[in-house]
């Protein structure tokens, strides 16, 4: 579509402490920004002093003002690249909230197309340093859901696990596999849980697998305590120290 392009506030970090004036300019999947109180869309007759590919970015509103867009790599830790925009008036805030998610959108699929397929998720193991509960009935529940609006598109698996013996070391052995979802933002959620007696308890342990932008290969997955939201935008993750879990990506 057509460019757009505006006068506006950026801040290089997620914490909107340092703010410089400066012009931005959005077209196709690149955001590029100028600093300078007085600079001016130069149309691309000169390089950017920061420019944004929107492949795998999180775009939405910051919590810290309506006029606020956040525009990160990831939702569970602060990246090199990740930045706020501070926009002027009200009504211009939808136009480049739409038009940025849009943008990370579009780079989404035409990066994928890109890289190698995965096909398979394998499950290898699970670890835990001082679980504060001894776990029995444990089990290992994969879900599918849309990573950006937290609906489930899948119940993927149950996998019933051996129940460890102390609480300072638990490791599990699963070495499971499923079929990688091929949905549009899917991610896969790992939880962890148990019973108390016959009852089923909620969920105390979880990981996730965000499937934009994976690869065949080896992941370390960092584990974080409940409660789980599959919204990635809307998670406020917990990590468990000295937790993860282990999976392998094939074709």
């Amino acid at each position: 579509g057509e460019a757009l392009a505006a006068a506006m506030e950026v801040s290089f970090g997620l914490d909107g402490r340092n703010w410089r004036a400066a012009h931005c300019r959005l077209e196709h999947a690149r955001l590029r920004i100028y600093l300078g109180a007085h600079a001016e869309d130069p149309r691309g007759r000169q390089p950017p002093d920061r420019e944004v590919v929107m492949d795998g970015m999180l775009v939405d509103l910051d919590e810290s003002s309506s006029r606020v867009i956040y525009i990160r790599r990831s939702i569970f830790t602060a990246v090199d690249g990740d930045l706020l925009l501070r926009i002027g008036d009200q009504p211009s805030v939808g136009v480049w909230l739409q038009r940025l998610q849009g943008a990370a959108y579009v780079a989404l699929l035409s990066a994928a197309e890109a890289r190698p397929a995965v096909g398979t998720v394998i499950v290898q193991s699970l670890e835990i340093l001082n679980s504060s509960v001894l776990f029995q009935g444990s089990s290992l529940v994969l879900t599918v859901a849309d990573g950006q609006t937290g609906q489930i598109q899948q119940q993927a698996a149950e996998f019933t696990l051996q129940d460890p013996k102390e609480k300072a070391v638990v490791r599990y052995e699963v070495y499971k596999e499923i079929a990688a979802p091929t949905q549009a933002r899917s991610a896969v959620f790992f939880e962890l849980r148990h019973k108390k007696g016959a009852r089923p308890q909620p969920t105390k342990y979880w990981a996730v697998l965000d499937m934009a932008g994976a690869e065949p290969g080896p992941y370390c997955l960092q584990v974080y305590k409940a409660p789980v939201e599959y919204c990635l935008p809307r998670q406020r993750a917990l990590p468990k120290n000295g937790a993860k879990l282990l999976l392998t990506l094939a074709p």
